[in-house]
């Protein structure tokens, strides 16, 4: 805000307009109502032989967005690491195992809904 009121004294007129938005918001708000999802992945990662690790984040996702609107939808592993930075890469083993994962959540809902 200073630097905005700073810049539009200087040049006399409203060179700079500055609009702050929420883009970022915390996931856990919504998904707290909502862990059988994360269950359901956690126990997916285990039935394909991986053991799951959960790192709370706080947004900045497509999952974090799609939360906030009305669809939970906790982040699974991709099989990328050191995104956005030079050293970031894909591995295909873990991509492959991203893609087990996911048929296997299908399988897991499938199976309860089935009961249900």
């Amino acid at each position: 805000k200073k630097i905005a009121s700073y810049l539009n004294n200087k040049y006399n007129y409203e060179i700079v307009k500055l609009e702050i938005n929420d883009s970022y918001f915390n996931m856990y708000e919504v998904i707290k109502d909502h862990m059988y999802i994360v269950d359901i992945a956690k126990d997916a990662i285990k039935n394909v032989g991986l053991t799951p690790i959960t790192n709370p984040i706080r947004g900045g996702t497509d999952g974090a967005r799609l939360t906030f609107d009305g669809l939970p939808c906790p982040n699974l592993g991709t099989g990328g690491f050191n995104y956005h930075g030079r050293m970031e890469f894909a591995s295909i083993n873990q991509m492959k195992k991203a893609v087990d994962v996911a048929l296997e959540i299908v399988k897991i809902v499938a199976k309860k809904n089935a009961n249900n």
